[in-house]
């Protein structure tokens, strides 16, 4: 039986695997990785995506560890690069062309004419 899609967010390196049968993204590396279940959206529409790239931003910034406390050099120069270099590889590994137009800021509508160009 195949459960929910998921994806691990890690601060590092991130590869595909597969879990029970289900897609998820697996951590190379001893760095955190935080699991980010999606079965329950509809990542083909704004909002699913949308509600996707949340939850992966969330776990990007848990998996980097709090900004908390952390001088403002040491969040622009770790933390931050952190996150985002998490989020893009959770968003890549997701390979959704809508949370993947969003993730860029482009229109969701134009990744959806695209995909189905292809």
């Amino acid at each position: 039986m195949l459960t929910k899609p998921e994806i691990a967010v890690c601060s590092a390196v991130i590869a595909m695997g597969l879990v029970a049968g289900a897609p998820s993204a697996i951590a190379q590396t001893d760095a955190a990785s935080i699991k980010v279940p999606f079965g329950d959206l509809n990542t083909s529409t704004p909002a699913g995506a949308k509600a996707l790239l949340h939850r992966i931003h969330n776990a990007a910034m848990e998996a980097c560890g709090s900004d908390d406390g952390i001088s403002a050099e040491a969040r622009r120069y770790e933390f931050l690069p952190c996150v985002n270099r998490a989020t893009t590889d959770a968003v890549s590994k997701v390979g959704n062309p809508m949370v993947t137009a969003l993730y860029q800021g482009q229109n969701p509508s134009d990744a959806i004419v695209v995909a189905k160009a292809r």
